[in-house]
């Protein structure tokens, strides 16, 4: 689904001749979804409330697949904020200093020790965990505050709807079509249905994007995610 969401929006933008900073930013903000701060976590309380003995296996290989989803976000970003033309130097930055592919590592590795985390640093991991999404959108609503968007809106909304409504629709058929079962299924519809990472804005920072562009659809496909999350979870 990343890639013919990519391919969607580049059509649309391309079609509609959008410039190349909002076009790059355009097309990063429909597919690079916001998997560790929401998909993870509502991922692991739907498992919580469905008797999946394998649960626990389940939720171990969506962190892998997470992690390796950040890794060809930021790599197919990257290419597309370059126009196409991949810098190893620059691609190797955002993906071997990101955050969360450190920690996804991280965790695997701890998971395939076998060793428990010590109680105390798991009581203060989770607490540090739990502030990241309300910090995070704090400070896009800072940005939004300062960076008008103001002629964006259309895009912002289309953006929007395709991230959280679009994408989840063409992950579903995928699914249908090469026959994933229902535990699976959820999950790449979980993860599909997350609205736009909040390091879309970073790289819209620092790569020349649409700085407006990409703040407003976090904000806003963020308030949608309720409702293509809630259809995800209803019919899964």
């Amino acid at each position: 689904p990343t890639c013919l969401t990519a391919l969607l929006t580049w059509g649309i933008a391309r079609a509609a001749g959008v410039a190349a900073p909002a076009r790059s930013t355009f097309i990063a903000s429909a597919y690079f979804g916001n998997l560790a701060y929401i998909g993870i976590p509502i991922l692991a309380h739907s498992l919580g409330r469905i008797a999946l003995g394998d649960a626990p296996e389940l939720l171990a290989s969506s962190v892998i697949i997470m992690t390796a989803m950040i890794v060809i976000n930021n790599a197919l970003s990257v290419g597309i904020f370059q126009g196409g033309k991949f810098d190893p130097v620059q691609l190797a930055r955002h993906v071997l200093v990101n955050p969360l592919v450190i920690a996804g590592c991280l965790g695997i590795l701890v998971g395939a020790s076998g060793e428990p985390v010590p109680q105390v640093f798991d009581q203060v991991l989770r607490t540090l965990g739990a502030t990241a999404v309300p910090l995070a959108l704090l400070c896009i609503g800072g940005s939004l505050e300062m960076t008008p968007i103001r002629g964006h809106i259309p895009w912002i909304t289309a953006v929007s709807a395709i991230k959280v409504f679009v994408m989840p629709l063409l992950a579903w058929g995928i699914s249908c079509a090469i026959g994933l079962d229902p535990a699976d299924t959820r999950v790449v519809l979980i993860f599909s249905a997350c609205p736009t990472a909040v390091v879309a804005y970073t790289m819209a920072s620092q790569m020349n994007g649409d700085e407006a562009l990409a703040a407003g659809a976090i904000a806003v496909s963020t308030v949608a995610s309720f409702a293509s999350l809630a259809i995800v979870l209803a019919v899964t």
